[in-house]
């Protein structure tokens, strides 16, 4: 297998800690060494992580994004910019499923009408049967 040069930045606390386990180890090794094991050796802990984030059903990922995405100044999330990290074609089903079981609450717009087309489109609407105009949820709120 062919190495390749991985330029980054490390913090100096990053690198006094690779010097010290260099310094500390019985073996004789390097910074290079030490790096690669310990790159290798979180990927896994990564790996594992996106296994069991991947696991939880598709509401709750959902709820978490949303508790991710809260503007602390509201305590509420912008529908456009859910749906836009979530990335996948079903994200206001999912996002209206997770309003359903109570994990998050669903806001409509406040008809100020300062929504983009773009951002309106992402909205999901309201159910007809409630709200003959289908007015768009523009606002989630973690629950």
């Amino acid at each position: 297998m062919k190495d390749h040069y991985l330029g980054i930045r490390v913090p100096q606390q990053l690198l006094d800690r690779l010097d010290a386990v260099v310094a500390a180890s019985t073996v004789e090794t390097s910074r290079s060494t030490i790096a690669r094991a310990a790159l290798e050796r979180g990927l896994q802990h990564v790996e594992a992580d996106m296994k069991i984030q991947s696991a939880l059903p598709a509401t709750s990922r959902m709820a978490q994004l949303v508790q991710q995405l809260v503007k602390r100044e509201l305590g509420l999330a912008f529908v456009p910019d859910v749906m836009r990290k979530w990335g996948k074609p079903d994200a206001q089903k999912v996002l209206l499923a997770a309003a359903k079981q109570g994990l998050v609450e669903l806001r409509p717009e406040s008809g100020l009408g300062r929504l983009t087309e773009k951002e309106l489109a992402l909205c999901p609407r309201m159910d007809p049967k409630v709200d003959r105009d289908r007015t768009p949820l523009s606002w989630a709120r973690p629950l």
